[in-house]
């Protein structure tokens, strides 16, 4: 709820609108439902994403870790295996690597989710129509530990396969899609708009919906698309707060690719919904009366870089001064000598691992600048809390 809060202020602030899930959300009774999820796994009240991912593509609550597999062991159907036996077509999109948890669990079976290999082999064999998202790594023969080149067995088997934006959006035809644009994860909104070689290379999350809604309408009577926002979850994992925003306001986005959707075919369900919450984000009241909020928190807006971008330019070796103006560059905020040597000390002390330590680099940098936006957190791992869904 609190990452939703802080897309919905800054669509506000920087957008002069509301966001389209607010606008689902407070939807006349009777025109879309709400709930809210228990998403505990089998074996945690904690849920990873492949045992939560799963839970939606099976039915069932399985253990943290597995995909799609039952804690004695039983694989269990994943809900676009069930789709294709009746003659539904099948999509899947992700800013993640297409192979990660949230989507393998619609349509894969593993008792490893980092198996993405694996995952990505069992892509190929069971064939739905889309595929759209990073992780050409696992693709690539060049890295693929079997050396099989799985793009080329994409290809072999009918799929127009695409691997930049200007392909995806050239693309023509009715051939079964798979595009991968990134080695691993995709960028950051953040890091992709303010970045020219990534904005003409990389599309964003609404390009890659419509790409395959458009596809998928002209391949059966009925689908099932799944996408997935995924650089959300990484964001909150290192308190990364222009990460996180911007990546729910281009998640934000692709909700509206698929109303405009809907609009046009008015007996598509629209599930909106998350697999976890994470980190526990919230906008937090500062100065008199609380009367500073605002003003702080749109600094976060004007951010050009990620957290997670400006520690790929830090190391331990670096001044006090050097660090500061990194930093500046990349949020507008010009720290306090203290502030920095702290960051600093986190990281020569810590290094880059978020799910282990709160105090490691980029939460520690994200707590300083805490002071400075109104932005706080509440850990850097997943929450046992219920999620929100609307459906409509």
């Amino acid at each position: 709820v609190g990452v939703l809060t802080l897309a919905e202020r800054y669509s506000q602030q920087f957008r002069g609108t509301e966001t389209n899930w607010r606008k689902l959300m407070i939807a006349p009774t009777g025109e879309h439902h709400q709930g809210l999820m228990d998403m505990a796994s089998a074996s945690s009240v904690v849920t990873d994403s492949s045992a939560a991912s799963s839970s939606w593509g099976c039915g069932h609550r399985i253990n943290n870790g597995s995909v799609n597999i039952a804690p004695d062991g039983t694989p269990l159907e994943p809900i676009l295996v069930t789709a294709m036996k009746h003659g539904w077509a099948g999509g899947l999109v992700s800013t993640a690597t297409i192979t990660h948890a949230t989507p393998a669990g619609f349509l894969a079976q593993s008792n490893k989710r980092d198996d993405e290999e694996g995952i990505a082999k069992q892509y190929l064999e069971r064939g739905i129509q889309v595929y759209l998202g990073g992780g050409s790594r696992f693709f690539d023969p060049a890295h693929r530990a079997d050396k099989q080149d799985l793009f080329m067995g994409f290809r072999n088997n009918g799929y127009a396969v695409v691997r930049s934006r200007d392909e995806l959006l050239n693309q023509k035809g009715d051939k079964p899609l798979f595009g991968t644009f990134a080695e691993s994860h995709m960028p950051y909104t953040v890091d992709h708009v303010n970045n020219p070689a990534l904005l003409a290379g990389v599309p964003t999350l609404a390009e890659m919906t419509a790409a395959a809604l458009s596809r998928l309408e002209s391949a059966a009577d009925h689908f099932i698309l799944q996408v997935e926002g995924a650089k959300i979850d990484h964001a909150a994992h290192v308190n990364d707060a222009p990460g996180l925003v911007r990546d729910q306001i281009a998640f934000d986005d692709a909700i509206g690719v698929a109303l405009r959707f809907q609009a046009r075919n008015p007996d598509t369900l629209l599930i909106v919904t998350t697999d976890h919450g994470n980190s526990n984000p919230g906008l937090f009241g500062q100065g008199d009366a609380y009367g500073d909020s605002d003003k702080l928190f749109s600094k976060v807006g004007r951010m050009t870089r990620s957290y997670s971008a400006i520690s790929g330019d830090w190391n331990a070796n670096m001044s006090v001064p050097d660090l500061t103006s990194l930093i500046h560059g990349g949020t507008g905020i010009e720290l306090s000598v203290k502030e920095v040597a702290m960051v600093l000390e986190a990281i020569r002390s810590h290094g880059p691992n978020p799910y282990t330590y709160q105090n490691a680099a980029i939460p520690t940098l994200a707590s300083i600048l805490a002071n400075h936006t109104a932005v706080s957190w509440g850990g850097t791992s997943h929450t046992g809390d219920y999620v929100t869904l609307t459906a409509q």
